[in-house]
């Protein structure tokens, strides 16, 4: 290993130090900050070749609580596997039948 290449595998590690340490301290204390920043941070800190988006997701009504808050399912699904995402979306809204039931309203302190 040559001085040039020690010297660049140290000056990585401590880019990637750096930015681990400034991402869990900006995490810590301001999570809204972090949001803000965590796009930055990743662009010019961490390695771009990993495609981890781009796949098909829907969320669906899934009914509601036993304290009448409503609850949802996220599906993702293959690449270019929209048609198939949504056809498992139709088939479970039909089988959980959500919309047969309706949260109770009250008015004045909570049940």
């Amino acid at each position: 290993m040559t001085v040039d290449t020690a010297t660049q595998v140290r000056r990585r590690r401590n880019k990637a130090i750096f930015a681990g340490a400034l991402g869990n301290g900006v995490e810590w204390f301001e999570n809204t900050a972090y949001a803000s920043l965590a796009v930055i941070i990743a662009a010019n800190f961490f390695d771009q070749t990993n495609a981890t988006t781009a796949l098909p997701a829907i969320s669906v009504p899934a009914g509601y609580d036993r304290d009448g808050l409503p609850l949802g399912a996220h599906l993702m699904g293959a690449p270019f596997g929209e048609a198939a995402l949504i056809r498992v979306a139709s088939r479970l809204e039909a089988e959980l039948r959500w919309d047969l039931e309706h949260p109770g309203l009250y008015v004045g302190e909570p049940r």
